[in-house]
């Protein structure tokens, strides 16, 4: 007795998948430029003649990776 199993590929390829991929990325994407412009914004105000440094340093980190761009967060955040 043979058993027709449909095939799940179609339902790994939705528009939807895609969609919501694409989504996610935006976001993180966001968040990590919202995070450098509250770094900058916070380094400007306190008269810092780094900060567009603190912020540029801070995005770059974040997008190499969630550790090291929390490590420059904290660093800021203590040294500010």
């Amino acid at each position: 007795m043979i058993v027709y199993m449909p095939s799940l590929v179609p339902l790994q390829n939705s528009p939807i998948q895609n969609l919501t991929g694409y989504l996610v990325i935006f976001i993180i994407f966001f968040v990590i430029l919202y995070i450098a412009r509250w770094v900058y914004r916070d380094a400007a105000a306190r008269g810092s003649s780094w900060a567009w440094q603190w912020a540029f340093v801070t995005a770059i980190a974040f997008f190499a990776g969630i550790v090291p761009g929390v490590a420059v967060f904290v660093i800021y955040y203590y040294l500010r």
